[in-house]
């Protein structure tokens, strides 16, 4: 709840914008510097104290750091917010770099770069010094991730996420989105590891009780989405808990996502009720290897109890199939 209650507080109350240190870096590996300094312009100087306005040329400046090719600027800008900005070699605005498609906004024929600053919390954001008109860091590749939610009922107050071993599945990452229908986010990856498969997951919140259910036919023996990553790359725009895009939804993926399957409670400790809006033919439950651990043929009944019987705690996936044949998923934690 903590952007949601951010914004009301400023709407309600006229609160300021509280503000993150953020740090902005870019790497002049192989550039020759012009005379006039490194600079940054963006839509955040306003609002960071600078003189002139928003995407001024000349009243930002970067500093090299020690014994490096990287030039950054730590600025206190508010929290909860996208922002869009460019590097330039020098101080006029017709010597900024020219920003690659993969890490442009891309939306409205924008090429600028942008961030989201996603936390309140006392440390800096730190900007990847990505190269000087490049789209990654010196030795790694761009992974740029898409995700279209049209068909989810409703977006969690704590917004959409994406999780996975890029980040070694610590604190999901918070996905932007230019439309209120697609989401997305930039992640980098070492090119050590280009030939691996990279895992995520889409998140509608940040828990992971809030995780889609991938689809077999697109997901890893883990239960994730997987890619592999030989060069800059930007994923194909997929359907929340579906291996397509949205205009290529089946009729099961499609009422997939729009059938409210209720699971309570969850987690749980010795069983749970599985109720839908059509009546329940059969319930399964694998664990995260892939193993059937229950079924369960039922009366035909809106509502089933599942009873946990001696099953370890865990994440369970939950497969129910309705009378009409229609195949439904879930996830269950055992606590």
């Amino acid at each position: 709840m903590k952007q949601l209650f951010f914004c009301l507080a400023l709407v309600l109350f006229g609160f300021s914008a509280e503000a993150k240190k953020v740090k902005f870096a870019v790497d002049m590996y192989g550039q020759v510097l012009d005379t006039g300094g490194m600079h940054i312009a963006g839509d955040f100087q306003t609002l960071a104290g600078y003189p002139g306005g928003d995407w001024q040329a000349n009243t930002t400046p970067l500093t090299n750091e020690p014994n490096s090719t990287i030039y950054s600027v730590v600025v206190d800008i508010p929290a909860f917010a996208k922002y869009e900005f460019v590097y330039i070699n020098g101080d006029q605005g017709y010597l900024q770099e020219f920003v690659p498609v993969e890490s442009r906004v891309n939306y409205n024929f924008n090429a600028n770069r942008w961030i989201y600053v996603d936390s309140l919390s006392n440390d800096t954001q730190l900007i990847a010094p990505v190269l000087y008109g490049g789209n990654a860091p010196l030795g790694m590749y761009l992974l740029r991730f898409y995700v279209d939610m049209q068909y989810v009922a409703s977006i969690d107050p704590q917004g959409v996420h994406v999780n996975g071993d890029f980040q070694n599945w610590v604190n999901p990452k918070y996905m932007v989105s230019f439309d209120n229908i697609v989401y997305e986010y930039i992640a980098y990856i070492d090119t050590l590891d280009a030939a691996l498969v990279s895992e995520y997951i889409f998140m509608n919140g940040d828990q992971s009780i809030n995780e889609e259910t991938v689809p077999a036919p697109c997901a890893t023996s883990n239960f994730n989405r997987g890619t592999t990553v030989p060069h800059d790359t930007m994923l194909g725009i997929v359907c929340y808990a579906a291996c397509v895009d949205c205009a290529s939804v089946g009729v099961d993926e499609e009422l997939a996502a729009q059938t409210e399957i209720n699971v309570s409670p969850n987690p749980a400790s010795d069983g749970f009720w599985v109720s839908s809006s059509t009546a329940i033919a059969q319930i399964q439950l694998t664990d995260m290897t892939g193993r059937l651990v229950k079924t369960e043929k039922t009366p035909l009944a809106t509502t089933q109890r599942i009873s946990r019987d001696e099953l370890p705690q865990g994440i369970y996936l939950l497969q129910l199939t309705d009378v009409n044949g229609n195949h439904f998923s879930s996830k269950i934690i055992f606590q």
